[in-house]
């Protein structure tokens, strides 16, 4: 026996004890056994601590009609499997399964912090990390007790959220637990990973999962491309494999919050995903490129120099055969462009093709995320690129020259309310837009006509801007001096369509004039006015 050991007297809790006197006996003994190192203690040697550790687990102290006293009888056991540790103070089995029943019941039930209760319970949850209690419970078939640990952790973690240490003590209790485990249920795998999609509605259970998934990657790792092959279909034979699972039908925003936390656990999973996107199903293909995208655009993500493979792979997608793919692909593009300059190149000429489409829908959205690029970095885009775009302002479908249009003065306006360093060299470089927009005023569809009268008179010259306090109309000293810049940048075509623009807008000020006189002239018999409305209305519908 050590020398540590020889000097504590182990009480004697058999027959009945006053509840005072339990409380003391239990008391004491817990300050004493905390003072002994970890496995200072041998079942054989100690039989007094043996014999002790036994009556801790009767069911008169584990279920006992005191809450302190269950307290205590936990922190106690649990004291006494530390000083074993790594033997196990219990042989009988039920003795076992009732002191980890005992933590379970008192880990539900956190205490309000600051009471002597929550010390307890902290000290519980620390001692538990520290030994891997909990990794009984595979020797012993309580599967049942560590499925609720690792929900009980997750549903009060929130109690003790504000404390490091003990959230640092649950995030161990679980990774020993799994870590020790042979496999991994479908039900235990929704139970830490389903809380990484609520980060919002459960921050403390989100930040729990997330630091689980960091310290035990390498131990998860294997469940996860499993359960990535079962959302293929692939494997599926089992009957565990063919239950329901929710991570499943979310394993794509799984997949995604994974490569921002712990992208090391992706390692199986990411030949998985470059192998989907050869597959013949079409809807396999758009998904896996979809989720590929956004993990390519993500702002801090280095995927693509980490993985070329897969970028190659991913980047052949834009030329898919189907153009819900290329679509899929195209959607992303505007990040990608924004957020990583080594990749704007290669991205420039996947887009340069998209904009030159056969399908309608792929087209406008190259346009859209190319000009929405511009307008959040105008240096994300290259020259050639930008002006491929604004080719599409003539476009033989209508959605895509709008696409155009607006997206043209949206990225000039943009620029042109802009103050600050190197505005007016990017003003430079983009003089050509007005002129641009403008001659498409000569095309034949009245759509058009419409569609360049309002970008003049929404963007290139609003009456309205917006800033960080909301809408704010602009006088007329600012209307002017805008007019002023996008005038002297316009070219003589442009010009006489601005010209034209202004003559028509006259004119029809002219004759909504005439008629509200007219309609409130009375001298006039009514035949007559009625007869000369109608050809003023006339007038104005023909412009």
């Amino acid at each position: 026996m050590s020398a540590e050991l020889a000097g504590i007297k182990i009480p004697n809790l058999s027959g009945r004890l006053e509840q005072g006197k339990l409380v003391n006996k239990l008391k004491k003994v817990f300050d004493d056994l905390r003072k002994i190192g970890d496995g200072k203690a041998t079942v054989f040697e100690n039989t007094d601590l043996s014999r002790f550790a036994s009556e801790l687990a009767r069911q008169e102290l584990v279920k006992h009609q005191d809450v302190s006293v269950q307290w205590l009888t936990a922190a106690c056991s649990l004291q006494v499997f530390r000083v074993f540790y790594p033997e196990v103070p219990y042989s009988d089995p039920s003795m076992i399964k009732s002191v980890l029943d005992l933590y379970l019941r008192r880990m539900k039930a956190p205490p309000a912090p600051g009471s002597q209760q929550f010390w307890y319970y902290y000290n519980i949850l620390e001692v538990a990390a520290s030994i891997k209690v909990f990794g009984l419970c595979h020797n012993y078939s309580l599967d049942e007790i560590g499925k609720q640990i690792i929900t009980t952790c997750i549903n009060t973690v929130s109690v003790v959220h504000n404390k490091p240490k003990a959230v640092s003590s649950m995030v161990k209790i679980i990774e020993h637990y799994l870590s020790s485990a042979e496999t991994i249920s479908r039900e235990m795998l929704d139970l830490v990973l389903m809380p990484l999609l609520q980060k919002s509605k459960s921050p403390a259970a989100y930040e729990l999962c997330r630091d689980l998934w960091v310290t035990a990657s390498a131990d998860l790792e294997p469940f996860l491309q499993s359960l990535y092959s079962s959302s293929l279909g692939v494997g599926i034979g089992t009957e565990e494999e063919r239950r329901p699972c929710l991570a499943i039908e979310h394993i794509s925003d799984i997949i995604l919050e994974l490569h921002r936390i712990a992208p090391a656990v992706l390692n199986t999973v990411l030949p998985q995903m470059e192998y989907r996107l050869k597959v013949e199903d079409e809807a396999v293909r758009s998904e896996t490129a979809q989720l590929l995208g956004r993990m390519f655009a993500e702002q801090t993500s280095v995927l693509a120099q980490e993985n070329m493979s897969l970028w190659q792979s991913f980047c052949g997608r834009f030329q898919d055969v189907s153009a819900k793919v290329r679509s899929e692909c195209v959607k992303v593009s505007q990040f990608l462009l924004v957020y990583h300059p080594e990749i704007r190149r290669a991205m420039g000429d996947k887009l340069e093709l998209c904009l030159l489409d056969g399908i309608d829908e792929v087209r406008f959205l190259a346009v859209q995320s190319v000009l929405a690029a511009a307008r959040e970095n105008i240096d994300s885009v290259s020259e050639t690129l930008l002006e491929s775009a604004a080719d599409r302002i003539r476009d033989k479908k209508f959605m895509v020259r709008q696409a155009a249009v607006k997206g043209l003065a949206r990225l000039y306006s943009h620029f042109l309310g802009s103050q600050g360093q190197g505005v007016s060299e990017v003003l430079q470089r983009i003089q050509w837009i007005p002129s641009k927009i403008l001659r498409c005023y000569y095309l034949q569809s009245i759509q058009d006509k419409l569609l360049v009268e309002r970008a003049i008179h929404m963007q290139l010259l609003p009456s309205w801007t917006e800033s960080e306090d909301g809408r704010q109309m602009t006088t007329d000293q600012q209307r002017v001096k805008t007019l002023m810049i996008v005038y002297s940048s316009l070219d003589d075509m442009a010009q006489r369509a601005f010209r034209e623009i202004l003559k028509t807008q006259t004119h029809v000020c002219g004759l909504f004039r005439d008629v509200l006189a007219k309609h409130h002239q009375k001298d006039e018999k009514q035949e007559e006015r009625d007869q000369t409305m109608a050809t003023l209305t006339a007038k104005l519908a023909g412009l």
